[in-house]
């Protein structure tokens, strides 16, 4: 198996003769026809504002590691598999410990019981979709309206604490701790939405579902072409998240208590004005 990140051209067809792999995966392929070896590797030229933003890999998959369910290169990129060894790693050294998505409780889409109660409230609410949203997880912009007059994608009910969790490839790394002005509002099926059992336990999932190592995991196990996203079965049975320990839990503590308080200053920019 092999991904390439480049083809001999970028996005707007300006020719790149130096960073093409192609001739890198020929000639791995050609020396494992050859001998039946290969020599794996992972390559670091990728460019991040290119759509692939991964390294060149070249790798051997022995039949029995494939599943039926993913026959597709990125499932078995060794960069992931390291990503899961540096995890197990650090567990060992007590620096953080391992939680897989099912460990934590999701909020459930609304039913169509609840959606008629909302829709025959008469009440307007706020909708937040993943554009409104920045990567540093604040909120910028809203619809507010009644509840027939929000997007289809309309699918969980928020509430205080709540944490979005952005499930579509092209927005991995996005994650929002609801603030209390949007208690009861409606987001998007584009997000999963975790229901943390406590406020120190919302800051410290921010803090570790911000980081490359869970980046990287929705990059790879996202699944379909035209708008890959992370798949709830995958979300509960593969995806692996560090939760920091010891000092790393105290700074991370302490990093996610300075950013809110930071924020909770921007929300109420309004009243430092002379009136």
């Amino acid at each position: 198996m092999s991904i390439s990140n480049n083809v001999g051209h970028d996005n707007a067809s300006k020719d790149t003769f130096e960073r093409n792999n192609l001739n890198d995966i020929l000639n791995g392929y050609s020396e494992w026809k050859r001998t039946g070896k290969i020599e794996a590797f992972v390559k670091q030229n990728q460019d991040l504002n290119e759509n692939l933003e991964c390294p060149e890999q070249v790798w051997v998959l022995p039949p029995e590691n494939l599943t039926i369910d993913r026959l597709d290169a990125f499932f078995y990129a060794p960069e992931l598999q390291s990503i899961y060894k540096e995890l197990n790693d650090r567990m060992e050294k007590g620096d953080l410990t391992l939680c897989r998505g099912r460990d934590l409780t999701l909020r459930k889409k609304l039913s169509q019981e609840e959606k008629k109660e909302l829709r025959e409230s008469g009440n307007s609410y706020q909708y937040i979709e993943i554009s409104d949203v920045t990567k540093f997880g604040l909120i910028t912009r809203y619809l507010t309206g009644l509840f027939d007059e929000l997007p289809s994608r309309g699918a969980y009910r928020v509430r205080t604490g709540d944490l979005l969790f952005a499930i579509n490839n092209s927005s991995r790394g996005t994650v929002v701790k609801v603030p209390k002005e949007f208690d009861g509002a409606i987001c998007t099926s584009g997000f999963f939405v975790i229901v943390p059992k406590d406020d120190e336990t919302s800051n410290l999932l921010w803090y570790a579902l911000r980081s490359e190592y869970c980046r990287k995991q929705v990059y790879y196990l996202a699944q379909t072409a035209s708008q890959p996203e992370l798949k709830i079965d995958v979300w509960n049975n593969l995806f692996k998240i560090p939760v920091p320990e010891g000092k790393h839990k105290e700074r991370a503590a302490q990093k996610a208590h300075d950013f809110f308080q930071h924020i909770d200053a921007l929300t109420k920019v309004d009243e430092f004005s002379f009136a």
